[in-house]
């Protein structure tokens, strides 16, 4: 396992569940890539890294993030989107 994994609680991911505008804060200045899945490995989004990433248009459900630095993965984490 790679050793950039031990850093994966350095992130902070609000609100979750989200309904428009997800906030994530880290420690990690290298940040530059977000892939977002859905529960069946579909890819949903993809985006540069931003502190603030509008989900509005992503159907209820549940979604896993997969962020990158320096385009390595770092983290996996979990989010719940109710746009009700």
């Amino acid at each position: 396992m790679d050793n950039n994994w031990k850093n994966e609680n350095d992130f902070r991911i609000f609100p979750n569940p989200v309904n428009s505008i997800l906030n994530i804060e880290s420690t990690n200045k290298q940040l530059n890539k977000i892939l977002i899945y859905d529960l069946l490995g579909n890819k949903a989004e993809e985006m540069s890294y931003s502190n603030q990433i509008n989900i509005s248009n992503l159907p209820n459900g549940v979604y896993f993030l997969n962020i990158y630095a320096n385009n390595d993965l770092i983290a996996i984490k979990k989010i719940v989107v109710c746009t009700n």
